[in-house]
């Protein structure tokens, strides 16, 4: 079965309104996730007495942020 042309040219539009769209919140989301992880290291350092140099803190800051799970929002109509 053959597509009329105008069918798939909308078709194609509407796909590269999608990847447009999926782009963009794929950005904005890795923008949101380093302000996240960002915030949770100036949480973690505020406190350190940078002088005295305790292993303990530096090795519990890098597996902080490994394990760190970035916020998610809920999106839609149901909260």
């Amino acid at each position: 079965m053959q597509l009329p042309k105008i069918f798939k040219w909308r078709l194609r539009l509407v796909q590269q309104g999608y990847d447009l769209g999926w782009e963009h919140g794929f950005e904005a989301g890795m923008d949101e996730n380093q302000k996240q992880v960002m915030d949770k290291v100036n949480k973690l350092i505020y406190d350190i007495d940078w002088l005295k140099e305790d292993p303990y803190t530096r090795k519990e800051i890098i597996e902080a942020i490994r394990n760190h799970e970035p916020e998610k929002e809920v999106v839609g109509w149901d909260s």
